[in-house]
């Protein structure tokens, strides 16, 4: 004979204020509307649940729902419907070796050589809605915006790279799925950059649903493309 293990087994829980009203899973993500607030949490390792968004709100929450991307926050009181795009940023710690750094959110992939900095830095990505990027008047959005900078980790001073040594790749599920426009380019957005310079792209190559540049400087990206309209004559036969 055996013994039997009678104890319940412990599952990884996270407690928070509030009485828990809704909940919708969208990716590795969790969305609970509780009290007067939204709780985002990491579900991507079920053994190890984490805190990844706090939203407080004022009302109550009621429903939560989440379609394309945006989160859907419904009030019993209070300001009523309420829409959030929840995009988390990404660190890393770069050397003066050089390093990586690839987004959890958007697999927007940054390549560092050696020397691309002075000092050790950390550098953050962080996505964007790209509802609200200024858009040139000849390219349309693709969908993919996104904003990077560095600090030297000594002096938390911005941290501008060395000319045309960063590299920096990104792919897009969205122009898979659409097609690629003509003129896929990444383009720097003027007058929205947090450091560095305004200048374009230094350099670009293009390969399937990535776009791949080497720019001189930090700030505020978006993935921009220039499609072609065709228009065919219209004949009525009577």
């Amino acid at each position: 004979m055996s013994p039997i293990q009678t104890t319940p087994p412990r599952w990884p829980s996270i407690a928070w204020g509030g009485q828990l009203e809704s909940v919708a899973v969208s990716g590795k993500y969790a969305f609970v509307a509780g009290g007067r607030a939204l709780n985002v949490v990491d579900i991507s390792n079920p053994d190890r649940l984490a805190e990844a968004g706090y939203y407080p709100l004022n009302g109550w929450l009621y429903r939560v729902r989440v379609v394309d991307g945006l989160v859907y926050v419904v009030c019993n009181w209070g300001p009523g419907l309420v829409v959030f795009w929840h995009a988390p940023s990404t660190w890393a710690a770069i050397p003066t070796s050089g390093g990586s750094l690839i987004s959890t959110f958007d697999t927007t992939t940054y390549l560092f050589p050696t020397g691309t900095f002075t000092e050790a830095v950390r550098v953050k990505h962080q996505p964007r809605y790209p509802g609200n990027i200024p858009l040139p008047a000849d390219l349309a959005s693709i969908g993919h915006a996104f904003e990077v900078a560095a600090v030297y980790t000594s002096t938390m001073q911005p941290a501008p790279p060395r000319s045309a040594r960063l590299i920096l790749s990104v792919y897009d599920m969205r122009m898979a799925k659409r097609g690629r426009p003509l003129s896929t380019r990444l383009r720097s957005i003027p007058g929205m950059a947090a450091s560095g310079s305004r200048r374009s792209v230094a350099r670009r190559m293009r390969r399937a649903h990535t776009v791949t540049a080497v720019p001189d400087h930090l700030g505020l990206f978006a993935v921009l493309g220039q499609t072609q309209r065709l228009f065919l004559p219209l004949v009525r036969r009577r």
